[in-house]
C-alpha cells in the first residue's frame, strides 16, 4: 500500500497513534448484542488486550485481508481501492477510522479501474466499521465508486460517519447539499453490490446516498438506518426499484428521498411498499418513457419542487412514448396518496402515450389508478402540449392531464386543484372521436373531486379526424357522475 499526498506528515500520525493509544483508555468498539466475537479494547498503561493494527492509507497496491485477530484495523487516512484489488474484512473485524477518512472503492470515472470491498460478516460473528473516536460524524464515508462483482456488505455495523455532510448528495432545499455514509455512484459503470444484514447508525449525513441510476444488488435486504442526521436513503428514481426492506426510523427524517436526476428515466420500474413513505424532489419535469411506473398499494409520496426553480413545469410527470402508469391501491386500507410537500403545489400528471410514436396497438395499454389519492397538483400546470396544434385555455390548470386516451381511473379522488380542473381530456391525437372517448370512459367509476376546483372535468370538443384543429373554450363536467365520479 503506498500513501497520497499525505504522505509526508502519515509516518508521525502512525506513531503517534502507537504511541497515545499506550497511554489512554480508549473506548471499546460497540458492538451488536449477542455476537460471539472477542472483545476488543486497549487500557491505558503497558498491557494490552490487543495491539492494534496500523494503516496509513494510500493505494491498495494487491489484495489485503483485514482479519479478526489484527483487529482493531486502523485507518489513519484515505484508502483507495482500485486496479482490479480486493480489500476483504473478516468476519469479527473491527475498522476504526481517524477523523474525515474516508474509504473509495474504484477510480472515479466511467473509465476508471475497479475495485472491489468485501464486508461479509455472519450472524454472530459481525463486522464493526467505526470512528477512532466514538462520536457521530468523526470520519467522512464509504465510496462505492466503481465496484466489480466481489464487493458485498453483510452482517456489518457502520457508525459514526459522515463528517461534513458525507459524500456526494442531490443540490436543492430538500435536505440541503448533504451525501451519504454509505455512497454509491450510478455513472461510472460497474456492479450494484449485494448489502444484507447491514445497519447504520449515527453519523452526521443520510445513510445511503444512490446518485442516478445506482441500484443495491439483487438479494439485498434486512437493512437497518437509524441515528442519521438527514435521511435513511437518498436514491434516483430509477435506482428506487431495488429498494430493500428494512428498518428507516430514527432520523432526521424518516422517508426516503427520490430524486429525480435528469428529464426522464426509461424501464419498468416499481416504487414498493416500505415501513417509511417517500419524498420525491423534482428539479424540472420528469417523463416516465418505454416502460412502467408501478407504485404498490399503500405507498405514500411527498411531491417537493425546489420554489427557487419556478418553471412552469416543475414537479410535472409525464407518461408518454409508450411510457405507463399502474397505480392501484387495494380499497381504503391500502389507499395510494401522492401529494405536494407540506401542502406545497407541483404540476400534476400528465398522460401523453400518443406522441406521433404509432398506433395504439403499439402502446403499452390503459394506465390504471385505483384507490389513489391525488392533492394540491395542477396550480403550475397550463395545459399545453409542447410541439403540438393543440392548445388548451392558458389560464386552466389541472391535476391530472389527458392528450391520450390511456387512463382507467377507479375509487380516485383528486383534491385540491385550487383555481383549475380535476381532470382535463384533450385528444387531438389520430384517433376517431368515438373511440377516444370510449378508452377514457372505460370503467372509471366511483371517483371523488374534491374543492377547491373549477369543476370535475373538462373535455374539448371535437377534434374529429385529420385535419384537426381545436375549440378555444372548454365545457365543465360534461360526463354524468356515474362514469367520471362526484364533484363536492
Amino acid at each position: 500500500m503506498r500513501s497520497t499526498t499525505r504522505q509526508g506528515a502519515l509516518g508521525l500520525v502512525a506513531a503517534c497513534a502507537l504511541v497515545c493509544a499506550c497511554g489512554s483508555d480508549k473506548t471499546p468498539a460497540e458492538r451488536p448484542t449477542a455476537d460471539k466475537c472477542p472483545a476488543i479494547t486497549v487500557i491505558a498503561g503497558s498491557t494490552f488486550t490487543r495491539t492494534p493494527t496500523i494503516h496509513p492509507g494510500g493505494d491498495l497496491i494487491a489484495d489485503e485481508t483485514w482479519t479478526a485477530a489484527g483487529s482493531p484495523h486502523r485507518l489513519m487516512d484515505d484508502l483507495f481501492i482500485a486496479d482490479g484489488h480486493l480489500l476483504t474484512i473478516e468476519p469479527c473485524a473491527v475498522v476504526e477510522l481517524a477523523e474525515g477518512v474516508f474509504i473509495q472503492v474504484g477510480a472515479s470515472g466511467s473509465g476508471g479501474s475497479l475495485g472491489d470491498l468485501k464486508l461479509v460478516g455472519v450472524a454472530d460473528q459481525p463486522i464493526v466499521v467505526t470512528g477512532l473516536e466514538k462520536k457521530p460524524g468523526f470520519w467522512h464515508s464509504l465510496r462505492l465508486s466503481r465496484v466489480g462483482l466481489r464487493t458485498q456488505l453483510a452482517y456489518v455495523t457502520i457508525e459514526y460517519g459522515g463528517k461534513d455532510g458525507g459524500f456526494g448528495g442531490a443540490a436543492g432545499g430538500l435536505g440541503g447539499f448533504m451525501g451519504g455514509m454509505v455512497w454509491a455512484s450510478g455513472q461510472n459503470g460497474g456492479s450494484s453490490p449485494t448489502v444484507v444484514q447491514t445497519t447504520l447508525r449515527k453519523g452526521t449525513s443520510h445513510g445511503f446516498c444512490y446518485e442516478y441510476d445506482a441500484e443495491f444488488g439483487q438479494g439485498s435486504g434486512a437493512l437497518s438506518v437509524t441515528g442519521m442526521t438527514g435521511f435513511p436513503i437518498v436514491i434516483g428514481t430509477r435506482g428506487a426499484r431495488s429498494l430493500p426492506d428494512g428498518a428507516y426510523t430514527g432520523n432526521g427524517d424518516d422517508r426516503v428521498r427520490l430524486v429525480a436526476y435528469g428529464a426522464s428515466v426509461e424501464g419498468d420500474i416499481t416504487w414498493r411498499h416500505l415501513s417509511v413513505p417517500y419524498v420525491l424532489e423534482l428539479h424540472q419535469q420528469h417523463a416516465f418513457t418505454k416502460g412502467r411506473l408501478t407504485i404498490a398499494a399503500g405507498v405514500h409520496i411527498n411531491v417537493y419542487v425546489d420554489p427557487a426553480l419556478g418553471h412552469e413545469r416543475d414537479g410535472l410527470w409525464v407518461f408518454d412514448r409508450k411510457g405507463a402508469l399502474f397505480a392501484d391501491g387495494i380499497a381504503e386500507s391500502a389507499r395510494i396518496i401522492i401529494q405536494g410537500e407540506g401542502g406545497q403545489a407541483w404540476a400534476g400528471l400528465a398522460f401523453s402515450a400518443y406522441h406521433g410514436q404509432g398506433d395504439a396497438a403499439s402502446l403499452p395499454g390503459a394506465s390504471t389508478m385505483a384507490f389513489v389519492t391525488v392533492r394540491n397538483a395542477g396550480t403550475q400546470l397550463r395545459c399545453q402540449a409542447a410541439g403540438r396544434a393543440c392548445t388548451l385555455d392558458t389560464d386552466c390548470a389541472t391535476a391530472v392531464y389527458l392528450d391520450g386516451p390511456y387512463l382507467t381511473m377507479n375509487n380516485t379522488v383528486i383534491e385540491g386543484a385550487f383555481d383549475g380542473y380535476g381532470v382535463v381530456r384533450d385528444y387531438c391525437v389520430n384517433w376517431p372521436l368515438n373511440e377516444v372517448g370510449d378508452e377514457f370512459t372505460k370503467a372509471a367509476r366511483n371517483n371523488l373531486f374534491m374543492a377547491p376546483m373549477k369543476c370535475a372535468v373538462s373535455e374539448q370538443w371535437p377534434c374529429g379526424i385529420l385535419p384537426q384543429f381545436c375549440v378555444s373554450g372548454m365545457d365543465c363536467c360534461t360526463r354524468n357522475a356515474t362514469c367520471y365520479g362526484a364533484a363536492q
